[in-house]
This record gives structure tokens, C-alpha cells and sequence, in this order.
């Protein structure tokens, strides 16, 4: 995922898995406010691509003024990916807790194997709510054994399917090998 930072009049522009927690590492060293204004979907390919483009009000390293055609292609994003400008929420039963910029758990919590299929589940069932051609399936056999079949179109670059895989989702229970 390409992220875009902002930190006063500047902007960041980098690669990472999960821009949400990029953010918070640089919040950490930075003694300035930091907001994440915008992801779009990519790898280093794709931010070569955006640091040529904005090349104009490049600053320091991958860092640029927070003007013009930043400005704009930012709104673009906006207008072309919306379903990734909003911070996640993580949801485990039980103990919904929703990750802001304000509050955050005191501690990385630790679930069980069967809480984190149906993390996973519950979160893809859910995305689908917003993007019908997601994909959740039960497996009863395959390769790898009993599990669930998840498919995000565009998620990965060249549109695999993604498994979670090693449970089973049997009449609305779990049961983890």
C-alpha cells in the first residue's frame, strides 16, 4: 500500500504492509502531529511512480511540500479508492475495541486460534457487505485440510486468492486442527 503522511506543510509518500502502523512509528520519533491523508493500493513499483509524478515539490528524501499537484492527486485517491482512507476497525467478540488515533489498547492482545478465524471471517463477511465481489467460503477438502477461502479482488498485485486456512466453519462454529 502507498501511504501518504502528513506532518505540518510536508507529506510523506512510502510503502508499507500496513500504513496504520507505519503512522505509529513515525509518531513516535516525530515530536510534530502526524495524520495519515491518504492510501492507495500499490507496491515500490507504484511509489517510484508517484515520486516522479510529484517530483516538482519534492523536499527532502521521500518527503514533499503539501501543495498543488500533491494536493491534488490526493483528492484523487480519495475520489478512486475511498474503502481505504478509513483506519481499520478490529473487532473480536466480546471486546470490540475500534483502534483511533486517540485511544489505543494498552497492550497487543493475544487470541486464540478459533477467535482469530473468526476475526478473520467476520471481517470479510462484513467487507463484503461494502464490496460484493468478496468471497468467503467454507473448504471441507482441499490440499492443506479443512478451512475457509477468502478472495479479494485487487488485493494482491496480481489477483491470487488469499487462504486462511487450517479450521473449519461447521454450523456456525469453529473448530481449529
Amino acid at each position: 500500500m502507498i501511504y501518504f503522511i502528513r506532518s505540518g506543510d510536508f507529506v510523506k509518500i512510502g510503502v508499507a504492509k500496513n500504513p496504520w502502523e507505519r503512522l505509529e512509528k513515525f509518531r513516535t520519533g516525530n515530536p510534530l502531529p502526524m495524520e495519515m491523508i491518504a492510501i492507495a493500493p500499490g507496491g515500490y513499483r507504484h511509489e517510484k511512480d508517484y515520486h516522479q509524478l510529484l517530483s516538482e515539490h519534492h523536499y527532502s528524501r521521500e518527503w514533499y511540500r503539501y501543495e498543488g499537484r500533491v494536493i491534488q492527486v490526493i483528492e484523487l485517491i480519495h475520489e478512486g479508492h475511498p474503502e481505504l482512507q478509513k483506519r481499520p476497525v478490529f473487532s473480536i467478540y466480546g471486546s470490540d475495541h475500534a483502534l483511533s488515533d486517540k485511544r489505543r489498547p494498552a497492550s497487543k492482545a493475544s487470541i486464540s486460534a478459533a477467535d482469530a478465524v473468526r476475526l478473520v471471517v467476520n471481517t470479510a463477511v462484513l467487507m463484503r457487505a461494502n464490496e460484493p465481489a468478496i468471497d468467503v467460503r467454507s473448504i471441507t477438502e482441499s490440499s492443506r485440510g479443512p478451512g475457509i477461502l477468502i478472495w479479494i479482488p485487487g488485493y494482491i498485485d496480481n489477483g491470487e486468492t488469499i487462504v486462511t486456512a487450517s479450521s473449519a466453519v461447521v454450523d456456525g462454529s469453529t473448530n481449529v486442527d
